[in-house]
């Protein structure tokens, strides 16, 4: 009895360690993971889904609109996240909202999800991507973190961050 709780300990310290790394390899390329999924994943995948199965992607697209409720989640979601009017990176975590959902429409299409599972997954990406939005908005700083460096403006108007 003692070698199988030996054993689901070792499990369990096996999967904090990954997890661990895990957030950690996460917080390290953040960017880069955000950049690829917005710029390349996403878009092919879309694309893919219509190559597939074009007629149920478009009944899925009649029966889940892009309607009031998607809308208004969506923008609940961004004052959540503090992504206001007036931010620069605004438009950009909008048009991945809607990203989202078109890619979360063509999988569940393909997986054949109906119901309260399809908006929940429509909800789900358009988080991921607000977060995409909000990862990929400041290009200058990420690079320079990267690099080590510090950002530094001649404006007296605008801080460094």
């Amino acid at each position: 009895m003692a070698t199988k709780e030996r054993i689901a300990f070792i499990k369990t310290e096996k999967r904090i360690k990954q997890k661990a790394y895990s957030r950690e390899y996460y917080e390290k390329n953040r960017y880069k993971i955000a950049k690829h999924m917005v710029e390349q994943y996403l878009p092919e995948a879309i694309e893919k889904l219509h190559e597939k199965i074009p007629e149920k992607i478009a009944e899925y697209y009649e029966i889940y609109k892009y309607d009031e409720k998607i809308e208004k989640y969506t923008n609940r979601m961004l004052v959540h996240y503090g992504v206001s009017r007036e931010k620069s990176f605004y438009q950009d975590c909008l048009s991945n909202t809607y990203l989202g959902y078109l890619y979360s429409v063509g999988r569940c299409a393909y997986k054949g999800y109906t119901g309260i599972h399809v908006v929940n997954y429509i909800k789900l990406m358009i988080r991921n991507c607000i977060i995409y939005g909000i990862n990929t908005s400041n290009e200058v700083g990420q690079i320079s973190k990267e690099l080590n460096l510090r950002v530094v403006y001649l404006d007296d108007d605008l801080k460094a961050h």
